[in-house]
């Protein structure tokens, strides 16, 4: 049996995710890169969508358009205004981040409040859940 979560644990993850996800989103990276940290099955949800990625096609064709339209915005960086982490059991932990997006002279793009599930999968923690809405 593996061992249980830690915060510390998803908190280094989160930092991995977040250096890959900000590569994409600049166009240097490719979605297949950011489509390691993600599980299949992963549910996403957001006021106006809601979809369940069931294959690591879909996964990676989501993550192709979420660095189209951070590309078409002048997207440089996310800035993490705000993390907590509760682990949920053993396999499974929540973390909420409250995250601004910016361009390279640091305006604004957006801001949002995002709850990722992560779950040991595979040895390794994945995202099967990503829930967000603007901040």
């Amino acid at each position: 049996m593996e061992s249980m979560v830690t915060e510390d644990e998803v908190h280094a993850w989160f930092a991995r995710y977040l250096a890959a996800f900000t590569s994409l989103g600049r166009g240097e990276s490719t979605a297949e890169d950011v489509a390691t940290h993600f599980g299949v099955t992963t549910l996403v949800t957001t006021d106006d969508v809601v979809l369940t990625l069931t294959s690591g096609s879909e996964v990676t064709r989501w993550l192709a358009a979420q660095a189209d339209a951070m590309i078409a915005t002048a997207y440089d960086h996310t800035e993490v205004l705000e993390t907590t982490v509760r682990i949920e059991n053993g396999t499974t932990a929540t973390l909420r981040a409250l995250l601004a997006r910016r361009r390279a002279d640091s305006s604004l793009i957006a801001r949002l409040e995002v709850a990722y599930v992560v779950v040991r999968d595979r040895g390794e923690l994945r995202v099967h859940a990503l829930v967000g809405r603007p901040a």
